[in-house]
């Protein structure tokens, strides 16, 4: 399954550029805590995918299935780079000119451009006019009032 592979290729990348960089980190935040729970849950959605083929098996996923395949992928790989830029730009900012932290926050700004643009070329789709939704939402209240007027009466 696609996603698994994404899934893994994500999690390699990103420790690529966290890992070597961590001994030169000096700001304790959140932010450290958050990445490493994100490449856990990125981590997780390897097994998962891989148990959904077993049900994919002899047919094809639905649009919705590999949408929300690949969106969660894109999601959590681009919060996880995301923490990770959080996470050097603190340490620049608090004077940790680093080689090491400066050339990471470089690779992870790259990688989220590159994340970026594969997700904005891949999520395309038009919205739908917003008059359009509210007319739905407010005929199915039509509806749904008429009904329970009607069993009143």
């Amino acid at each position: 399954m696609e996603g698994a592979h994404d899934a893994q290729e994500a999690v390699r990348e990103l420790t690529a550029i966290a890992d070597p960089v961590k001994p030169h980190l000096t700001i304790d935040t959140p932010l450290r805590r958050a990445l490493a729970g994100a490449l856990e849950q990125i981590g997780g959605l390897v097994p998962a995918y891989q148990a959904m083929a077993s049900v994919f098996e002899g047919r094809d996923a639905t649009v919705a299935e590999e949408f929300t395949a690949l969106c969660t992928t894109h999601m959590v790989r681009l919060r996880a780079v995301g923490l990770l830029r959080r996470q050097l730009d603190v340490e620049l900012r608090a004077g940790n000119q680093r080689a090491a932290v400066r050339a990471a926050g470089q690779d992870a700004d790259a990688l989220f451009d590159n994340w970026c643009a594969e997700a904005e070329a891949y999520l395309v789709a038009e919205a739908y006019p917003l008059g359009d939704l509210v007319a739905v939402q407010v005929e199915a209240a039509l509806a749904v009032a008429r009904l329970l007027d009607s069993e009143a009466e």
